[in-house]
């Protein structure tokens, strides 16, 4: 009985093991404040079964002066798709630190966060303007954001290194924009997929033609979401919102 038991146990715990999938690559796309996430942008993703993380600063929101920004309307309805609605600052907050200090900086974290759940929001994550960041803001941040998406270099999709306990993006993207191709965005995905990782997509707006250093093609940004949905359905790539991808990188 002894010796069939063990034998039964061995057998479990290997089809355990081999039932194992290993992790696949990840891939978050993410927009900044601008409507064409909406216009644009929301119902390519849709075609292709792709959601975002679409970072708003409440300042911004439903001010008809500023037409090229999001309306809470339009926040609800890429929410109630599965997208993730995140807080953005509109104000540098390395330099607000230096010009101000903590006090101000802290008051500037907290007015994004509580500005978003007044609307209705429940915000996890931050994306301060030109993403700079640094050690001191992210000692405050604690116990107010669980992840920021902050970067220190230019590069379009790059993987990032290994989290600390903030989750805070050191090496993260500078935005998509007009230069940007199919061909490029391909090999970079090739890179991804071979190497593993997580890659965040930064993108301000998506076809506004009178912005093309600030906003990727639409075409391009199309071929981009039918590639993704591609290799996701292919088990090469795994798509997720910003704060899914941190949780489970």
């Amino acid at each position: 009985m002894g010796k069939k038991f063990s034998v039964l146990l061995l057998f479990l715990l290997s089809s355990c093991k081999s039932s194992e999938s290993p992790r696949l690559p990840t891939i978050a796309i993410t927009f900044d404040v601008y409507s064409t996430t909406y216009t644009t942008a929301f119902p390519i993703m849709k075609e292709y079964g792709l959601v975002g993380t679409y970072f708003n600063d409440p300042n911004y929101i439903d001010d008809r002066k500023l037409a090229d920004y999001a309306t809470v309307d339009q926040l609800k309805v890429l929410q109630s798709a599965g997208w993730s609605i995140q807080g953005y600052s509109s104000v540098n907050m390395v330099k607000l630190l230096s010009s101000q200090g903590e006090d101000a900086a802290i008051a500037k974290l907290h007015q994004v966060k509580n500005g978003m759940m007044n609307l209705g929001f429940s915000i996890q994550s931050l994306a301060p303007a030109s993403r700079d960041w640094n050690s001191q803001l992210r000692t405050l941040s604690q116990g107010i954001y669980r992840n920021v998406r902050a970067n220190k270099n230019v590069g379009t999709l790059q993987s990032y290194p290994i989290p600390d306990r903030l989750n805070v993006r050191d090496g993260a993207t500078a935005s998509l924009g007009g230069n940007d191709t199919e061909d490029s965005l391909n090999k970079q995905l090739n890179y991804l997929e071979q190497s593993g990782g997580m890659l965040t997509v930064v993108i301000h707006k998506v076809g506004d033609d009178k912005d093309p250093l600030f906003s990727v093609k639409t075409e391009v940004f199309r071929a981009l979401c039918e590639r993704i949905a591609k290799d996701v359905k292919e088990k090469k790539l795994r798509a997720a919102t910003f704060e899914d991808a941190l949780a489970n990188s």
